[in-house]
């Protein structure tokens, strides 16, 4: 057995401590951001929730019939119904979100992209 490609295999060991305080804090970085993407839309769903009960169950029947164009149409009624005030954007931004998903599964449903329509020219900016 050759025994001359061993120690080159080995890990290079970090002996300077400031280099070893780098990595750690470069990993660690990385998990919170790692941890703040994955949460954030989750809280940002949750407060939506403790505001709107009805939106949870909108959310429900989505969940239940992903495939359904009437559900999809109904969060983007609610969305829509609800968009006003701070969170002005974001509702809109989701009721466009949820009408283009109605669309795509339904597209000869021309409702809709009136509908879709109507929201770009009464939202407009």
């Amino acid at each position: 057995m050759d025994k001359s490609l061993l120690p080159m295999t080995r890990a290079i060991p970090v002996k300077n401590i400031f280099v070893k305080i780098v990595l750690f804090m470069m990993l660690l970085c990385g998990l919170i951001y790692a941890v703040w993407f994955i949460v954030r839309p989750y809280t940002a769903y949750r407060l939506i929730y403790k505001k709107n009960p009805a939106l949870v169950e909108l959310n429900r029947a989505r969940m239940v019939l992903p495939l359904s164009d009437k559900c999809h149409f109904a969060l983007a009624e609610f969305f829509t119904a609800h968009a006003a005030g701070d969170k002005k954007d974001e509702y809109v931004r989701l009721a466009r979100e949820e009408i283009k998903t109605a669309i795509r599964l339904n597209p000869w449903y021309e409702y809709y992209q009136t509908y879709l329509e109507w929201i770009d020219k009464t939202f407009a900016e």
